[in-house]
């Protein structure tokens, strides 16, 4: 397939020279804005009905830890959501749709983390996981609700990996990259000292199963690292990898993405979303692994972002690059069913 750019947005005919079957352009779709907190932070979204949004909102003016917040899809009712069953300590964190009108998450309580779900019809919380999971920092997951199982990962974090989930617990992956003359396994940082595994071996991060059950997207890198070396990775440039969960074995589709962040497959499973820079320009992606086809839908980083149930939206919450300000206030709504329905 051609490798072609918009006239305006030059740089990206860089990203054709590393990907030279992939076909870049830009779509830019104007954000809705439904949604500005003035103090405090939203971190993670799950769109989880047509006219329902959840995230995960910390208020500076308490001590209160992070608690899951609903918001409509018009900006009005944004409310807490009261869970008796996760409430005792920590922070709620990383929601994300596990079904229709059902928003997982993760809740932090001393020094343990679990794996929960809350339905909006019976309005209660249960464990989608038994047992308590490792707490390696940063985490998000992704869950099947017809497969009962999914996967949990590090982000925004040196040294990252991925690991599978089921009712039960963690499940070791014993998968393999290989990448620039580096072999490693997706779940080495779930198999013993995190010291003696963040080392000169490669990273995966941010997975994300399609509702399908029938695709895993993930992102990975060779990038050598020490505990000396601390970030220095997250600049180096990441691969997105997308498998069978069946078979396991992982297919490079995109490469060179610097900073990516929450991959996320379209209710169909024909388009990946993510938030990243390719060709030094910083924002957010549509992806068609089939269509080999990249699109720049916003020119603004998200920091957390979600398809609306009929994949026409993507919920966002921006982070713009040139402020120093690492609060994130604003939600936002874009229109990509141009680029959606298109092919």
């Amino acid at each position: 397939m051609a490798c072609s750019s918009a006239a305006f947005f030059v740089a990206l005919a860089v990203a054709c020279q590393a990907n030279p079957e992939v076909t870049v352009t830009s779509a830019i779709a104007r954000p809705r804005q439904i949604l500005r907190v003035y103090v405090g932070d939203l971190t993670g979204l799950a769109w989880v009905s047509r006219d329902r949004i959840v995230t995960s909102y910390f208020s500076d003016e308490s001590s209160a830890p992070a608690r899951l917040w609903t918001v409509a899809v018009d900006g009005s009712h944004f409310k807490r959501i009261h869970i008796p069953e996760a409430e005792l300590c920590g922070d709620q964190i990383g929601p994300t749709k596990v079904a229709p009108n059902v928003v997982g998450f993760l809740y932090r309580c001393n020094d343990d983390l679990y794996v929960f779900r809350y339905d909006f019809g019976s309005k209660k919380g249960t464990r989608l996981v038994h047992r308590p999971v490792p707490d390696l920092g940063f985490a998000r997951f992704t869950w099947n609700t017809s497969l009962r199982r999914g996967l949990i990962a590090q982000v925004s974090s040196p040294c990252v990996s991925i690991a599978g989930l089921t009712p039960t617990g963690i499940q070791l992956l014993p998968i393999a990259i290989s990448e620039d003359g580096r072999k490693w396994d997706l779940d080495r940082m779930f198999r013993g000292d995190k010291q003696h595994v963040c080392g000169p071996l490669g990273n995966a991060t941010w997975p994300t199963l399609s509702s399908s059950g029938r695709f895993v997207a993930f992102f990975a890198t060779s990038a050598p690292s020490s505990p000396d070396s601390g970030f220095n990775r997250i600049d180096w440039p990441w691969n997105l990898y997308i498998m069978d969960p069946n078979t396991q074995e992982p297919k490079k589709v995109l490469e060179r993405v610097s900073y990516p962040g929450d991959l996320r497959w379209s209710p169909d499973g024909r388009w990946l979303a993510f938030s990243g820079k390719v060709a030094g320009r910083l924002g957010a992606w549509l992806f068609s692994p089939e269509g080999q086809r990249l699109v720049l839908f916003s020119p603004v980083a998200l920091e957390s972002l979600d398809w609306s149930p009929d994949g026409n939206q993507i919920a966002g919450i921006p982070h713009p690059e040139d402020t120093d300000d690492f609060k994130r206030h604003l939600l936002d709504v874009f229109d990509v069913s141009a680029v959606t329905r298109s092919s």
